[in-house]
This record gives structure tokens, C-alpha cells and sequence, in this order.
């Protein structure tokens, strides 16, 4: 039994004839009745009572019909799902983001797959710091992760990775615009005598900077306020007269639906971004969309 018989058991039921379902599958009439044949053979149950004129369901056909067309359902489903697979219009990624690229590529990368109209895909995107990332991915719990900082740390694996480095941009200082700083016109370097939150991730990233920024925030306890993410940050920057820092994408984006002044560092502070995976493991199509519209993204912030 194979499904081409069951295909041709449930046209000959529906048409009731031999010549019209021959046709329909664009056999011969003799090749219809051997399916037939030999799907009764298979199953040792008599389908169709035929005679001169006329082809009958027999009660084992309607017993079996709606069984029938089940299968030939799950087999068009099967057909365009994998279809759907081929083209990376569905199945599950899983992306590791560092808070970073969280915040400035990967909303504009999603929304890149959902405007082209065709994405059925599953995506979880975890966010954490390089060293948990990096292990999720060299275990399989990750098809690709996301990194993005100030700078770089010395990436685990790397003979195993395959790393593309995507654009950089500034990070600024976001305020409220009648923050005591912003409606004194303070120089940049009076904002570290101030309330600062940050994500509680970007520890690695204060090691970085210039020793003198770096002392200066130890003395102070810079940042006073450690929460869960970068968009919590900004929030209380927004609703309170808190400072905090972002790519300067990120701000932009906060800037055209929210009041918020936006000032440069006292030295220069730049986000970088990469997209790494592992090199013997290829990335399904639908992960592969998903890189793309993240290389994008970057081009596009890159652009502005």
C-alpha cells in the first residue's frame, strides 16, 4: 500500500467511475484498477462492488474513506511544511543575544521578517551575558548568539566559531529633558555626580573604560541602580530624573515616541556587534532568515 493508492481509492469513491477518476489522475483505466487491485490485496478488503455500468463503495470503503482522506490531508500538510522548512518560512530558532543588540538589532530584525509577510517561524531570543551565551551555543541550546559592547571580550571557542562582525555606533547618555544636568547645560563630565542605572549584564563592560571614567565611576558607585535589563533603564531615565547609556539607534528610536535629551559621553563610546556560530553546524533556513534580517538591521543602523 502506498499513498498513491489511497489517492486513487478516494477519487474513484468520490467520482463513482473508473473513466472520470482515470482521468483525474491521469492514468489509464487499466492502471486504475490494478491500484485498486492491489490495495485491496494489501489491506484484504474488497473497496468497490463493480459491474458493467456502474462502481459501488463497498461497506469496507466507507468504513475506511474517512481514514483515507485523512492521510492524503496530513500528506498535503507534511508537503507544505516542508516546503515552508526549504524556503526558512517556519520551524524554531533559538538566538542568544547579549542586552546590547537586544535592545538596537533585534526589534528591527524581527520586524523585518514580519513585514515580508511570509514568516510561520518560531523564535525565542534569550538574553545573558557572553560567557552563559557562549556556552548555550557550543551545547546546541543556541543556533547563533548575538553579542554586542563596548568592546569585545576574548570569545571562548573561537577556532570553532564562525564570527561576523557587524557595524558599530555611538553609545550616548540618555536624560530626561528637564533633568537638573540637561536645563543647566552641564558639561558631560558633571553627569557622573549623579543617580546612573544600568544593566545588571554590563559589568564586563565598565572594565573598558578609559581608567580615568572607570575611577571615577568606582568612587561613586557607578551605577547605583543594576536592573534586569536595558529597557528598563531607560524607562526610570524617562520617568525619573535618572541617567542611563545606549546605542545611539536605541535612542533615536525612544526619541521618536518619548521626550528625551540625548548627550555624548566625555570620551568616546562605541557599540560593536557580532553574530557567531558554530562552524561544523549548519543553520536551517529559517535560522539562516534570521541572520540575514539581523545583517540588515546592522547595515541599515550603520546607514543612518
Amino acid at each position: 500500500m502506498d499513498l498513491r493508492q489511497i489517492r486513487h481509492f478516494e477519487a474513484l469513491y468520490r467520482l463513482g467511475s473508473f473513466r472520470l477518476a482515470a482521468e483525474e489522475q491521469g492514468l489509464t483505466h487499466s492502471a486504475l484498477t490494478r491500484s485498486i487491485q492491489k490495495l485491496e490485496e494489501s489491506l484484504g478488503v474488497r473497496l468497490f462492488d463493480r459491474t458493467t455500468r456502474a462502481v459501488h463503495p463497498t461497506a469496507g470503503a466507507e468504513r475506511l474513506l474517512p481514514r483515507a482522506r485523512a492521510l492524503l490531508q496530513d500528506a498535503r500538510e507534511l508537503t507544505r511544511e516542508a516546503g515552508l522548512l526549504k524556503g526558512g518560512e517556519a520551524g524554531r530558532v533559538s538566538l542568544g543575544a547579549a542586552p546590547l543588540p537586544t535592545e538596537a538589532l533585534v526589534p528591527p530584525a524581527l520586524e523585518r521578517l514580519v513585514k515580508a509577510g511570509d514568516w510561520h517561524a518560531e523564535i525565542s531570543v534569550v538574553t545573558d551575558h557572553q560567557d552563559a551565551l557562549m556556552r548555550r551555543l557550543m551545547d546546541r541550546e543556541l543556533d547563533m548568539v548575538l553579542l554586542g559592547g563596548v568592546s569585545f571580550q576574548p570569545i571562548a571557542h573561537q577556532d570553532a566559531l564562525t564570527i561576523q562582525f557587524l557595524s558599530s555606533e555611538p553609545a550616548v547618555i540618555l536624560a530626561r529633558p528637564d533633568h537638573p544636568l540637561v536645563l543647566a547645560d552641564a558639561p558631560s563630565e558633571d553627569y557622573l555626580d549623579h543617580l546612573w542605572a544600568a544593566p545588571r549584564l554590563f559589568a564586563d563592560d565598565y572594565a573598558r573604560f578609559p581608567d580615568f571614567f572607570r575611577q571615577a565611576m568606582e568612587e561613586r558607585g557607578i551605577p547605583q541602580l543594576r536592573l534586569e535589563n536595558l529597557s528598563a533603564c531607560i524607562r526610570l531615565a524617562l520617568d525619573a530624573h535618572v541617567l542611563t547609556g545606549a546605542p545611539l539607534s536605541v535612542a533615536r528610536r525612544i526619541g521618536e515616541t518619548e521626550r528625551v535629551h540625548m548627550a555624548a559621553f566625555p570620551f568616546p563610546v562605541t557599540c560593536s556587534y557580532a553574530v557567531l556560530r558554530v562552524k561544523e553546524r549548519s543553520l536551517s533556513p529559517a535560522a539562516e532568515r534570521l541572520r540575514e534580517a539581523i545583517v540588515a538591521a546592522a547595515r541599515a543602523l550603520a546607514a543612518d
